[in-house]
């Protein structure tokens, strides 16, 4: 099957490479257009140099037209603060903020990228609210009015505001919340304004303002003869502006990627949207091969474990370089391994074969499970809850064993970690004084070091900067040490008899040096930023911490690889796949609430208003990832899926709903279901303890027994003291009254 991208650009090559520098693809995303540009370059090297074409993302095409910059998030946290407590007669503490912060973003990006009547939805918002307050059922409203006498609903609608302000009954969070919704509109109208006037402006915003301006220009406004669209799916309203402007003013053509086998098409969410846009937007040359597509095997696994997937996968990737299906292994570019979620992500990195030299990462890992971040967090628990005790700081010892237990420090340090824990056990020590860890110890005086004051923004920031150059520092000294060196951490995931343990000398799961390098440099430059542009606004903190706003702020970062895309192994996440082909396809967690993700609404706006005002609901988010999955899946050749089966905590172990779509469609000579399981050992026999109570031991059993009134205790470590003094092992111990 040749490649969507590859079938783009062989018809475009074939028909106008005179004149592709006049022309502008426009791609979803930047792995698509790096591989478009692959394909392009495969003529190139065949005839006279090709002048390539603009070859871009909808988000830097957008970005060209526009009068604004994209602010960065730390910008638009800070100043969207600002004017909340400008608004707002109560001043929020900032780390508390970040979570409306971020919604209210959403939110207010939405409705511009929809480019609803922001002024009609949020006065919408409170009319929805008293709609809302009838809630009860009749047969509830019938037991009110009878023991009450109430009426339901409450004649003055009014009332269901009023009692929210009743001093009788303080609900400090839902008053915020209540205040909240109600200047939701100055707030956004003085949001935009504020950015605007320097020139900044958030992705919604800009996307809104460049619809506005397409709808008045002409032929003569667009800098190129020719905009090729490729490979979108569920459009925005904006974008759906600007495509139709386009197309009215004849110089766009669109191609989609909708090559679904029949077996898929029917019935199918995954082809809601795209079925429109292909008759509203047609393409202006057919690139449909002429044979039927078929249809992929595809080998559904379960597994009872989160690291038995990635070990199955290594394992997996072994077998199809030893029998073909990856036809070069040195370059595995026709292989990729998909990640919904991306806990396992490094445990996956360790589980690759030594067969693959090469992978190439397409997604971003977030901030808050790297081991960096979980060294900061604990560190910064350890600081939140020290205490002075005789004019010297002290830390409570449960946080030093928690800091100390680190990988990282661990790695840095070993034989000083292990001493501290000793120590601290010996003395049976409780708080442990500041001084004495950095004088004893100074090799981690960079860590126990106290901040005096933890509402000082130049402290905090000081002593975090400090601490994570110094954890950089000392993990770049090990690296040019030991070029192989690693960090050593435990897969407790998987029994220590499982099928899928790898041989001893593989079993510990490694993490390179580099990598946690590379996190600690970005977590450095997260907080950084974060440091500049508090300095820069002038953000005043009351009761909260600066270490509060690092832990919530920088912990949403997400950490963004660079490589080369058009070599090795391809690791990535579900958005990467966008409009690419592979012929071997491993999409791990495919259980349901992961793979597609459970919907949580996270915003102010109800769904019913979303729907109304034209914005994106959650059937929008049901049918991209449904896209997703069966575009991914049409397009390889051989496809497995892996679920985990173990239930616990918030996984039930359920496949996902993709995974019984196809059961209930698909073939089942083109589909195989296993299960994977841990073979256990036969348990081994027990020998009873018992004791024999022989006249001696029952002697002291029975002074127990209250014969003068007073009554004695007798506990499990009671009776094995008195078996151990009937056997005159201890000297007599009079018993507690």
């Amino acid at each position: 099957m040749i490649p969507f991208l590859q079938r783009i650009a062989d018809i475009y090559f074939d028909r106008h490479a005179d004149s592709m520098a006049d022309y502008c693809f426009v791609f979803p995303n930047k792995r698509s257009a790096t591989f478009f540009r692959h394909f392009l370059g495969l003529h190139a090297t065949s005839c006279s140099p090709l002048i390539e074409p603009e070859v871009t993302t909808i988000s830097d095409f957008i970005a060209d037209f526009s009068d604004y910059a994209v602010a960065s998030r730390y910008d638009l946290l800070f100043t969207l603060y600002n004017l909340y407590n400008g608004l707002s007669p109560q001043i929020e503490e900032f780390d508390r903020f970040v979570f409306w912060g971020d919604m209210l973003l959403s939110d207010f990006n939405d409705v511009d990228r929809y480019m609803s009547d922001a002024s009609q939805l949020f006065r919408n918002l409170k009319n929805y609210k008293e709609i809302n307050s009838d809630y009860l059922t009749p047969r509830q409203k019938e037991i009110i009015n009878k023991y009450w006498g109430a009426q339901i609903p409450l004649d003055n609608i009014d009332r269901f505001w009023t009692h929210l302000d009743n001093p009788r009954e303080p609900h400090t969070n839902r008053e915020s919340f209540m205040r909240l919704w109600e200047i939701l509109e100055p707030l956004y109208r003085q949001f935009r304004e504020s950015l605007s006037k320097r020139g900044l402006c958030y992705s919604g915003m800009q996307y809104r303002e460049v619809a506005e301006k397409f709808a008045a220009m002409t032929h003569d406004d667009i800098p190129y003869r020719r905009i090729i669209m490729v490979g979108f799916n569920v459009l925005s309203i904006s974008e759906l502006s600007i495509f139709s402007r386009l197309h009215e003013m004849g110089i766009a053509d669109f191609y989609w990627d909708y090559s679904f086998p029949e077996e898929l098409r029917t019935d199918n969410m995954a082809t809601h949207f795209i079925r429109r846009y292909v008759k509203l937007f047609p393409s202006l040359y057919d690139i449909a091969e002429e044979e039927n597509i078929g249809l992929p095997e595809i080998e559904v696994i379960g597994i009872p474990s989160n690291v038995g997937q990635v070990k199955y996968t290594g394992r997996l990737i072994e077998r199809m370089v030893a029998d073909g299906r990856i036809a070069n292994p040195e370059n595995a570019i026709d292989t990729a391994v998909v990640l919904p979620s991306e806990d396992l992500f490094i445990e996956l990195l360790h589980s690759l074969p030594s067969s693959i030299p090469s992978v190439n990462i397409t997604m971003g890992y977030p901030m808050k499970l790297t081991p960096a971040a979980a060294l900061m967090r604990s560190v910064m628990t350890m600081h939140l809850k020290a205490r002075k005790i005789r004019g010297s700081w002290c830390f409570f010892y449960e946080d030093v064993c928690d800091v100390l237990a680190n990988p990282l420090l661990a790695r840095i340090a070993p034989e000083v970690c292990e001493d501290i824990r000793k120590t601290i056990s010996r003395n049976r020590m409780f708080s442990i004084p500041a001084d004495e860890l950095r004088n004893t110890w100074p090799t981690v005086e960079n860590i126990f070091y106290p901040v005096d004051d933890l509402h000082s923004g130049t402290e905090v920031f000081d002593y975090t900067l400090q601490l994570v150059s110094f954890l950089e520092q000392e993990l770049k000294t090990l690296q040019s040490a030991d070029k192989n060196a690693t960090i050593d951490q435990s897969p407790d995931d998987i029994p220590a008899d499982s099928d899928f343990m790898l041989p001893p000398e593989e079993a510990e799961t490694p993490a390179p040096i580099a990598l946690e390098v590379g996190f600690l440099s970005r977590y450095r430059q997260s907080v950084e930023q974060l440091r500049d542009t508090a300095s820069r606004y002038r953000v005043n903190m009351r009761e909260s911490t600066f270490f509060h706003i690092i832990r919530s702020v920088v912990d949403a970062e997400t950490v963004s690889f660079t490589g080369e895309p058009l070599k090795g192994l391809q690791i990535m996440g579900i958005l990467e796949t966008r409009a690419l082909n592979f012929d071997n396809l491993i999409i791990l967690s495919m259980n349901e609430r992961i793979f597609p993700k459970r919907q949580f609404t996270r915003s102010f706006i109800p769904n019913i208003l979303r729907r109304c005002f034209g914005m994106a609901t959650m059937e929008f988010q049901e049918c991209i990832f449904a896209y997703y999955f069966y575009r991914m899946i049409s397009a390889a050749q051989n496809v497995t899926l892996i679920y985990n089966t173990r239930t616990e905590a918030l996984n039930s172990g359920d496949m996902s709903r993709y995974i019984y779509q196809l059961m209930h469609h698909y073939p089942q000579s083109h589909m195989k279901m296993m299960s994977a399981a841990f073979s256990l050992p036969a348990p081994t026999p027990v020998n009873d303890i018992a004791i024999a109570k022989d006249e001696k031991l029952m002697e002291v059993i029975e002074s127990y027994r209250a014969v003068d009134g007073t009554r004695r205790y007798l506990s499990p470590i009671g009776y094995q003291y008195i078996h151990q003094l009937s056997t005159q092992v201890l000297p007599p111990l009079s018993p507690r009254p």
